[in-house]
């Protein structure tokens, strides 16, 4: 099969790193004729292939012809991509906001459509991320919700601050979604460690999930089995707050291919682990306790070797390479940083000065600041993926700021720096 053609679409929704990529490899025009080098480009070498084929490369989107992108018909999907890329780097969009709990919004997580929530009125809810409508409200919990998880095909996971009656463990919930039903994953008193808090929950792939315990010990739960402790991470001296995972065959730890491992604990430390040794590769130094860590690895972020972004109660986020545990940058903070997520080579970050903001990696060295949103109360949980970021607040508001095309919030509002 041909390799498809560059797109005929809109141009100007390139980001304008793009255009000086593509202007480089073409070998002509400065910065003031990029629009006319693209589509020159479209014009003259649309049946080549090879020009586009590098610029996909450089932009981190895979091979023409991966899956949703088939010929021609994959374009418009690529003219899409691009504006929602561009809009991350202007910090412009639209925000809305809905009062998603009686008490503190605490716990968020988006996947697919749906956008998860927890909140301290002991309910987790399901909302349609493009509307900030609710589709389902969970009940279940004897306590104030602390974390969730969204995971492959719509699963739900969720831990609690409340413990199971006549077991002394936590609670963590396996929700069906449609029938509002939820299944205890842990069900008996097996250590100490184990059977504290559950501060994070994220999954990891489809059958498990990784959870951050008070009793300083990071645990991978399997889903198929009540009770199943599939690995412990097993290392730090206070409770681990934040935990995060990198897709299978993404890890740059240890093995690889080996899925690695981030935690972040109040021991004043972060840690990166191989998946298969359950060895922590990077034991990465913080002036105060650590609250929040995410993992960035492939072709769109900055370093080949991946990346680990924390932040804590040093009121600020710190970037490190994920190959040689060295510290590539740093960010600071009004007050403490409570969580971050990585997005290609951008970062969200939001915290107790309840603002949430979005920082350009391309270099770590010296980021720079493309969006800052106050939110008018303590962010305490953030999620994202390319369409936008949701924030929970202590206020029980839960805020959405949109990269997406068309979105149809309540309140909606422009926003950005």
């Amino acid at each position: 099969m041909a390799p498809p053609g560059p797109p005929g679409g809109d141009f100007g929704a390139l980001p304008g790193a793009a255009l000086e990529r593509v202007a480089r490899a073409a070998g002509c025009g400065p910065a003031g004729r990029m629009l006319g080098v693209c589509r020159h480009w479209a014009r003259e070498v649309a049946g080549a292939g090879a020009l586009w084929e590098a610029f996909r490369a450089a932009e981190g989107w895979g091979p023409a012809g991966a899956a949703g992108e088939g010929g021609e018909a994959g374009l418009p999907g690529f003219a899409r991509g691009a504006g929602v890329r561009r809009r991350w780097r202007r910090g412009a969009g639209a925000r809305g906001s809905v009062a998603a709990h009686d008490r503190w919004a605490v716990a968020c997580a988006v996947s697919g459509d749906q956008v998860i929530t927890g909140g301290y009125d002991r309910s987790v809810k399901v909302w349609d991320k493009n509307t900030l409508r609710w589709t389902a409200v969970l009940q279940g919990h004897s306590g104030k919700v602390s974390c969730v998880a969204a995971g492959p095909a719509g699963a739900v996971a969720s831990a609690g601050r409340g413990y199971i009656a006549h077991t002394g463990v936590p609670e963590l919930l396996l929700w069906d979604v449609p029938t509002g039903q939820a299944r205890a994953l842990l069900g008996v008193r097996q250590n100490s460690n184990i059977a504290s808090a559950i501060h994070d929950v994220v999954f990891a792939g489809e059958h498990a999930v990784l959870c951050g315990h008070g009793g300083g010990d990071a645990v991978l739960w399997d889903l198929r089995a009540p009770d199943s402790c599939a690995q412990v991470y097993r290392g730090h001296g206070g409770p681990v707050f934040g935990v995060a995972v990198t897709p299978e065959g993404g890890g740059r730890a240890g093995l690889p291919g080996a899925p690695a491992v981030g935690t972040a604990s109040s021991d004043h430390s972060a840690g990166l682990w191989d998946s298969r040794t359950l060895r922590r590769v990077h034991s990465l130094p913080h002036e105060d306790g650590v609250l929040a860590v995410d993992l960035g690895v492939g072709g769109a972020t900055p370093f080949a070797g991946g990346l680990v972004v924390t932040g804590g109660l040093d009121n600020a986020a710190t970037m490190w390479s994920m190959s040689t545990g060295e510290k590539v940058g740093r960010i600071p903070h009004q007050d403490w940083v409570r969580k971050l997520r990585l997005q290609g080579e951008f970062m969200a970050s939001g915290g107790k000065d309840g603002s949430v903001g979005i920082w350009d990696l391309t270099d770590p060295g010296s980021p720079r600041q493309t969006l800052r949103c106050d939110l008018g109360s303590d962010a305490r949980c953030l999620a994202a993926d390319w369409d936008g970021l949701w924030a929970g607040c202590t206020d029980g508001l839960l805020h959405c700021l949109s990269f997406a095309d068309a979105p149809a919030f309540p309140h909606e509002r422009p926003w950005g720096l």
